[in-house]
């Protein structure tokens, strides 16, 4: 079982181009049933040429999303000599599903398979292939990929050749043949899923996911970069540096990271310990995380921002997320050039005991707002 198995693949939107289709949609290199027209779709392929007589048509797999109310019928046909079995026109595909179905199985006889992965076992020069996909549910299947074997190993080839005679050994063994050479196939495929120029949105999701890389706000072509460091940013993932670029990487924003040591309230140095405690608190082990107003949209992504840095926080350490308001005032929040803002309210204090809060807008240039 070392030579693997050479396929004829559909699966690219050039390649649809070539066919005739009814009743699909298509969505770049696939494509999927549409169930707003019909809740049946055909495929007719070009004429395939496999170039000698008596050529053997082996496997044919439908690759793509096939629920479980969705059912598939093939359509398939092979002969030797010049002549073609005759083309579906546009006219034919205009018409209704049932003339379409009938003048198939005029062509090819009935259907070969109900199923996305068949044995075609057919001897012949050219092949004549057409599919029918039907669903009876709301999910529309999808079609990815086309491929059939054309040549190559087969667990037949090792025994005598009294029993390669014999049709049913060749069914039988079939079975197992298409077991080893998926998972041969799987095996050899092993190496694309680590090349970061594959252009496949899901492998250089599932390769981020594996090195633990975020950044759900950026493109694919910033994970592709980021992936190419991920080693390197690793050692770093504990420090200060590495968790303000995960935090900037998940949000779009540059924090301010604060550390205990930098705002010690038992600080002989600290100029006012009853503030800086009240604002900081005394734990060594607690840092702080201070992000713009606006960064989250709503509670439920600043949940989903903490839930994610629980994984990225040093043992032992606990981290507090302060929201900065665009302002200043005494005793709270407020840093030059981070937040710092003027003039664009107006607090007022009615008296000692009632006074507005601290984001109310009140006046303006004409006095209007309120």
């Amino acid at each position: 079982m070392g030579k693997g198995q050479k396929k004829l693949n559909f699966n690219k939107a050039e390649d649809w181009i070539r066919c005739r289709e009814k009743g699909f949609l298509r969505l770049g290199d696939s494509l999927q049933l549409n169930l707003e027209k019909s809740r049946s779709a055909f495929l007719i392929l070009p004429e395939i040429d496999g170039g000698e007589y008596g050529f053997l048509w082996g496997r044919l797999v439908l690759m793509g999303s096939f629920p479980d109310d969705s059912a598939i019928s093939v359509y398939a046909k092979a002969w030797d000599g010049d002549y073609s079995l005759g083309e579906f026109s546009e006219n034919d595909m205009k018409g209704s599903d049932e003339s379409i179905r009938k003048k198939l199985i005029g062509l090819a006889g009935l259907p070969l398979s109900k199923s996305n992965d068949c044995l075609l076992d057919l001897e012949g020069q050219k092949l004549f292939l057409a599919l029918e996909i039907s669903t009876g549910g709301r999910e529309a299947p999808e079609l990815k990929e086309i491929s059939i074997a054309v040549e190559g190993d087969h667990m037949l080839d090792y025994l005598p050749p009294i029993y390669r005679k014999d049709d049913f050994t060749k069914r039988f063994l079939s079975v197992f043949n298409s077991m080893f050479l998926d998972m041969e196939s799987s095996i050899e495929d092993i190496p694309k899923l680590f090349d970061l120029a594959n252009d496949d949105e899901d492998v250089i999701k599932m390769l981020a996911s594996w090195l633990d890389v975020h950044g759900s706000l950026y493109g694919y072509d910033k994970l592709k970069e980021w992936i190419k460091t991920a080693f390197r940013d690793h050692e770093e993932q504990f420090t200060k540096k590495g968790l303000s670029r995960s935090i900037e990487r998940m949000t779009g924003k540059v924090p301010l990271i604060i550390e205990h040591f930098e705002v010690n309230p038992h600080s002989v140095e600290c100029a006012d310990s009853e503030l800086y405690e009240r604002l900081y608190g005394a734990d060594p082990f607690t840092f702080f995380v201070l992000l713009p107003e606006g960064t989250f949209k709503d509670r439920a992504e600043q949940e989903k921002f903490l839930r994610h840095m629980k994984d990225k926080i040093p043992a032992g350490r606990k981290m507090e997320l302060i929201i900065l308001k665009q302002g200043i005032q005494l005793d709270w929040h407020s840093y030059l050039g981070a937040n710092s803002l003027v003039g664009d309210y107006t607090s007022v204090k009615i008296d000692e005991n009632t006074a507005l809060q601290f984001d109310t807008v009140i006046g303006g240039k004409d006095g209007s707002n309120g």
